[in-house]
């Protein structure tokens, strides 16, 4: 009997090592959530003619709602087709300047310009507008000009 009993516990101590030695199981997750930086279905241009015939303040001429998820923030870029200037198809010329509305100074688009760079994350929808200071007309005519916005990850 004692060695049936000494049979069954060194096949215990032998089970309970076994046991102990693989009972840790270790599990690693691991996931990525892409940067996203995305134009609202509200955003755009306000497609309203202006009257050029004397100049303009702040006039409302996009709707640039957006949001980002880029954890180091990111950056607002805007460009134009004529470098700033609305132009007739005669060869004459309109200067105009932009701006965001939450802030900052006017600028010619004489080249890419910079209006927005942050450093936080926008998880929902942030609203601005793309202001516009235009310089009244000498000559009849039709005058347009391109701008692209860009909604960049840092």
């Amino acid at each position: 009997m004692n060695r049936f009993f000494a049979a069954i516990v060194a096949t215990a101590l032998i089970l309970s090592t076994a046991a102990r030695a693989d009972d840790t199981l270790t599990i690693q997750l691991q996931g990525t959530v892409a940067s996203v930086c995305t134009w609202s279905s509200s955003a755009g241009a306000r497609n309203q003619p202006m009257d050029l015939s004397s100049a303009k303040s702040d006039l409302t001429v996009a709707y640039l709602g957006h949001s980002c998820n880029a954890p180091k923030g990111w950056v607002i870029q805007a460009t134009s087709a004529n470098s700033g200037k609305l132009k007739s198809a005669d060869g004459k010329d309109i200067a105009y300047q932009v701006k965001l509305s939450n802030g900052g100074s006017y600028v010619s688009l004489d080249a890419k310009k910079e209006l927005l760079n942050t450093s936080f994350i926008a998880f929902g929808e942030i609203g601005r507008s793309l202001l516009a200071n235009v310089d009244a007309g000498q000559y009849a005519g039709t005058y347009t000009d391109t701008i692209t916005v860009e909604l960049l990850a840092k």
